[in-house]
């Protein structure tokens, strides 16, 4: 897999990361809300399960986003996990299609998305403060999202 122009990809770091998952825990967690991640999402969850990315900020073209923090895939206790965000906001509100899974998040609150229909995983960011027009494609797969992160 290649990174930003078919380069290679550069080995993310993430600080406060928790325990990378099994195939097994990423499997079920699949399986419990009928998703299957793309390859570059699955990837993430076995190298890191959330944490800070270091570079963390996603930069194309005139889109500049920075991403707080990624989510891991569940919690045990405090914090907000990919699993409980999507389980509010596509199971419950239905304010996002169900394809639609959740793995980062920004300092205003807005999600990052991957679009689990395809093996690429188009990255989204979701603006929740935006009534129209509140997704926006980063025009992105989540393999090579990493590859576009750069430091402030």
């Amino acid at each position: 897999m290649g990174g930003v122009d078919g380069g290679p990809v550069r080995a993310m770091r993430f600080e406060n990361s928790r325990t990378p998952l099994t195939s097994e825990a990423l499997s079920s967690a699949e399986a419990e809300i009928g998703l299957r991640f793309p390859p570059g999402l699955r990837e993430h969850y076995l190298r890191s399960n959330g944490g800070v990315p270091d570079p963390y900020i996603f930069r194309r073209g005139a889109t500049t986003v920075a991403i707080s923090e990624c989510l891991p895939l569940r919690v045990d206790g405090r914090g907000l996990s990919a699993m409980d965000a999507y389980r509010t906001l596509v199971l419950k509100r239905k304010v996002l299609p169900p394809y639609f899974f959740p793995f980062a998040v920004d300092g205003g609150g807005n999600l990052f998305l991957v679009d689990c229909r395809s093996e690429e995983g188009a990255v989204y960011v979701w603006w929740h403060d935006v009534p129209d027009q509140n997704l926006l494609d980063l025009r992105v797969g989540i393999a090579d999202f990493w590859s576009y992160l750069e430091k402030n």
